[in-house]
């Protein structure tokens, strides 16, 4: 919910009803459309069905909405973070008032509402001397004098901070579908390479499966249930995808370059 039209990226007038506030109150949505954030990351990501009330003190964003739409979020320390699988979407820092304060800045025309204009401004020269250096950092180093030429020390989008600063959160160490509770419930493969000697190519790794498959079976008495493995060529195989559904083994694949996902097997 946000009060100032102008941050709009586009704007439809309608009669969206009355909302409740915390006093009881009911204020009037006078439309809903989008609004573009440039968040903590330098990333600009849209708000969509963004209401807009003109009598709100403070704009808000809906935990209760995000969650809805497939968002997770954990405060720790102060800071909220929202997140969309393993990716960090916004981050927030909690306020006196309680309420958490976006990190970000709204983004209209194309660029953060708050960026400087000032032609004479170099903040953006000295973002790349400094190898994109945090605007936090520019922050201090400006209050100290040692800029020339910074006015705003704030920073149009960067491609490169963007790409070059994305982090993930933490893995989790298992998933509850990976527990098993008997033998050859659940196996986690993967190919350990490259060797300075010489050893198996991965081209026989279908063969030396189903030896080693007719091994555990037969000492066991048991079978394979669930092999999980990554997405490689030699695991993709049409030959073993085949043979695995004959013998009733479901298969489950890792995303690409996440080994992370498979950890029991590069332990």
């Amino acid at each position: 919910m946000c009060s100032n039209k102008e941050w709009f990226d586009t704007y439809e007038k309608e009669d969206g009803g009355e909302v409740m506030m915390g006093d009881g109150s009911m204020c009037r949505v006078k439309g809903t459309d989008t609004i573009k954030v440039k968040m903590h990351d330098r990333a600009v990501r849209t708000l969509e069905m963004v209401r807009r009330i003109p009598k709100l003190l403070k704009n808000l964003i809906s935990l209760e909405t995000l969650d809805k739409n497939g968002y997770s979020f954990k405060a720790i320390g102060g800071k909220l973070i929202i997140s969309k699988g393993s990716l960090v979407i916004m981050k927030g820092e909690v306020q006196p008032n309680c309420l958490y304060r976006l990190c970000g800045t709204t983004v209209t025309g194309g660029a953060a509402v708050s960026t400087s204009k000032d032609s004479d401004d170099e903040t953006q020269l000295w973002n790349l001397r400094l190898g994109h250096m945090s605007e936090r950092g520019m922050q201090e180093l400006h209050n100290r004098k040692l800029l020339k030429g910074v006015q705003s020390f704030k920073l149009e989008f960067c491609r490169f901070c963007t790409m070059g600063k994305q982090s993930k959160i933490a893995f989790k160490q298992r998933n509850k579908e990976e527990e098993s509770t008997s033998v050859l419930d659940y196996i986690h493969t993967d190919v350990w390479g490259p060797s300075q000697v010489k050893s198996n190519e991965k081209s026989e790794i279908f063969t030396k499966f189903k030896e080693w498959k007719a091994e555990v079976e037969n000492l066991t008495g048991r079978k394979i249930k669930i092999l999980k493995s990554d997405n490689g060529g030699e695991y993709k195989d049409n030959k073993f995808l085949e043979f695995c559904r004959s013998e009733g083994i479901k298969r489950h694949f890792t995303v690409k370059k996440t080994p992370q996902q498979n950890g029991a097997a590069r332990g």
